[in-house]
């Protein structure tokens, strides 16, 4: 019996170790899996950049997380408080912070506040701090919470506040700048027929803003006679290629604006022709430029009756040769018919030259109406030449009062010019007189005056005034082109600048040089030929794009003229 109590008590006392072993593995176990849970939850809260912590507030004891240290730039070994806490608070934010925290643990209510601190480093951090009451504890307010660094997405948030503040500046200030210019700016999605217009577009279609525009609201506005225009910029809108325009707009009161617009594809959008570009508000410009027009046409008559009042015994000659042969030709006429027989044939050749002689007045009597006439500018194919030679014969009895011989080299093979042939015989005319003037003071036998044509490259042509005279000071040639600037004591300083303007409409260029080779100078002027200037007729005011290379100095200074 006793060795069975023994057994037994053997047996007893090894189920108790066993038991023993199996709490102790459990605990290893436990603890194992706690410390594994420690080493996630830290590293989860330095990646989140979030520390948690326990605050009595009855005792203000406080137990934070490692990386709650870390975030507040604490040192881990030296116990938070929080006096420690409040200093590291910013300046700006203390009291509201405090004062939230004081009224959380009064009413033992949540507590989620955002805050800057100042590290011991001097660096400035966003702070969130949320916690709230542990619920066991009735006793007093013990929280648990977390805080997290914010600073990055608070900077980055005040980042995009300060971008869209800068937008939100450089729109009004763009907006403000194409009221200004008149300038708009739009997106065209030409397959989805999608219009993104910016203010002034609207106001110059006089369309409400934030329409719903489309290609038909577009081409209903427009001036029908610029439509075959926009056409073809549709048709080239319609390849992808970029396009410019100036047309006109029919708002739906009747008032017309003037409009020029340029656009080209956004390339970032390979699969759809989207276009971007801008429309700009001309019409004041085109108004202006009308006006000046009219003034210049109205300055070029004054300068035509002024240069052709110079011209008086000229025109007297001319007009009076002919008659004179009429006169004579009626009595010869007379007297063949009188005798006995009659001279018929000698009757019907004195006839005949007094028609040619009635002819050759009627010609002289039409140059000088289209000269002093007021008229809109006629482009026609003209032969330069020929109207060189009429202006010398209309002149021919002035200059030679002057003793002044003209010598001519015009070249047959020069093409015709587009060109208006009252304003081209007034520059001639102009340019012909001032070199008899520029001789007028130099003292020789005959002052000569030579005239010359060529064709040059381009298919633009070239005539040339040179004199014998006085020359040109380099520094005064841009100034004699200027408006009522002149050498002559009773000029009025109006010719050249309207000869240069004239020539300028006509796509050419005018200009002057002292002569290389002796004394005197050269006044030239270069107009393109008919098929060079085909349609220029329709650009009356327009500026070439671009000049032909000649051997003439370069006049790109000179528009002050």
């Amino acid at each position: 019996m006793s060795e069975i109590t023994d057994r037994l008590v053997y047996l007893g006392s090894s189920q108790d170790v066993t038991e023993s072993k199996i709490a102790e593995e459990a605990l290893r176990t436990s603890q194992s899996g706690l410390a594994r849970a420690n080493v996630q939850l830290s590293a989860a809260q330095r990646l989140s950049q979030t520390g948690s912590f326990t605050w009595d507030a009855k005792t203000l004891e406080l137990d934070w997380s490692d990386e709650n240290y870390r975030i507040w730039d604490f040192d881990p070994a030296v116990p938070p408080t929080m006096a420690m806490i409040v200093d590291a608070f910013h300046p700006d934010d203390r009291d509201p912070t405090m004062a939230a925290i004081e009224e959380a643990a009064l009413t033992r209510s949540p507590f989620d506040a955002y805050f800057r601190i100042v590290t011991r480093s001097g660096a400035v951090k966003y702070l969130h701090t949320v916690s709230m009451p542990i619920p066991e504890i009735t006793s007093h307010a013990v929280f648990l919470g977390s805080t997290q660094d914010v600073t990055e997405s608070k900077l980055a948030e005040a980042t995009l506040k300060a971008s869209e503040a800068e937008l939100a500046r450089t729109n009004t200030y763009l907006t403000a700048a194409q009221r200004l210019s008149k300038t708009g700016t739009f997106m065209w999605d030409l397959e989805e027929d999608e219009h993104n217009w910016s203010e002034v577009i609207y106001q110059v279609f006089g369309f409400p803003p934030r329409t719903k525009v489309s290609m038909d609201m577009i081409a209903s506005a427009i001036h029908p006679e610029d439509m075959p225009a926009v056409e073809a910029l549709l048709r080239r809108a319609a390849i992808g290629e970029k396009f410019e325009l100036v047309f006109r707009v029919l708002r739906s009161g009747g008032e017309m604006r003037h409009a020029q617009v340029i656009g080209h594809r956004i390339g970032e959008i390979p699969d759809r022709r989207v276009f971007l570009g801008a429309l700009q508000d001309i019409t004041q410009q085109k108004i202006a430029e009308a006006d000046l027009n009219h003034a210049r046409a109205e300055l070029a008559h004054v300068a035509r009756v002024t240069a052709l009042s110079s011209l008086t015994a000229s025109i007297a000659h001319e007009v009076s040769q002919p008659l004179a042969g009429i006169i004579t030709n009626a009595n010869t006429c007379l007297r063949m018919l009188a005798a006995d027989p009659p001279n018929l044939d000698g009757a019907r050749l004195t006839a005949q030259r007094t028609i040619r002689d009635g002819n050759r007045a009627s010609d002289v009597i039409s140059r000088l109406r289209g000269l002093f006439t007021r008229k809109p500018a006629t482009f026609e194919q003209i032969n330069l030449n020929e109207t060189v030679r009429e202006v010398l014969a209309l002149s021919s009895t002035e200059l030679q009062r002057r003793r002044v011989i003209v010598r001519t080299e015009l070249l047959d093979d020069i093409p015709l010019v587009l060109a208006d042939r009252v304003q081209i015989q007034q520059v001639i005319l102009n340019l012909v007189l001032n070199a008899a003037d520029a001789m007028a003071d130099v003292e020789l036998p005959d002052g000569e005056v030579h005239v010359s044509s060529r064709a040059e490259d381009g298919g633009f042509v070239r005539l040339s005034v040179r004199d014998v005279g006085i020359g040109l000071a380099s520094q005064d040639v841009e100034r004699l082109f200027q408006p009522f600037h002149t050498t002559k004591a009773d000029g009025m300083g109006i010719g050249l600048s309207i000869s240069r303007s004239i020539i300028e409409a006509h796509g050419g260029r005018l200009w002057g040089v002292s002569n290389t080779s002796g004394r005197g100078a050269t006044f030239a002027f270069s107009i393109p030929g008919a098929l060079a200037a085909e349609g220029l007729s329709k650009q009356v005011a327009a500026m070439p794009e671009r000049v032909p290379e000649t051997d003439s100095p370069s006049f790109s200074e000179r528009r002050n003229g």
